[in-house]
């Protein structure tokens, strides 16, 4: 599935944008049930963030191609950054958080990363230490 088409699902499945290969989901719905009912975020709520992210990456020069990387554990955000990476035509390079720093200054020189989303100031401290992280980042985004 190329990037165009997931995020064009993201967007549908938020109620934002018609798409001919999926039924329409309404946008004040819920993002997930649980057995006493539903739960979370609206669609439309959740997405809220992604096209602000991706036009702040487009205004810090990531150009279609482009490595991003993704530094965090599994939530929310981290998917909401991953979407943005996406409708701003970069590629997501994620990271376990819980690999050793040797490893993550590897990861971020190998993928030549200028961007990075990093889940917690302890994480940001770490990635900023690496020697490549000097030359090589020229934003680094803290998730909230």
């Amino acid at each position: 599935m190329s990037t165009r088409s997931v995020v064009r699902l993201a967007r549908a499945r938020a109620g934002l944008e018609a798409s001919a290969d999926l039924p329409p989901v309404a946008a004040d719905r819920p993002t997930f049930f649980a057995a006493d009912g539903p739960r979370g975020q609206t669609y439309s709520a959740w997405y809220d963030p992604v096209e602000p992210l991706a036009a702040c990456l487009r205004e810090h020069d990531l150009h279609p191609g482009d490595c991003v990387l993704l530094l965090a554990e599994t939530r929310l955000e981290w998917l909401q950054a991953d979407l943005a990476i996406m409708a701003a035509g970069g590629l997501t390079v994620p990271v376990y958080p819980t690999l050793p720093p040797g490893q993550i200054e590897e990861i971020l020189h190998d993928s030549g990363a200028g961007i990075a989303f990093v889940a917690n100031r302890v994480l940001l401290a770490e990635l900023l230490s690496a020697p490549s992280a000097a030359g090589q980042l020229r934003l680094c985004v803290l998730l909230p």
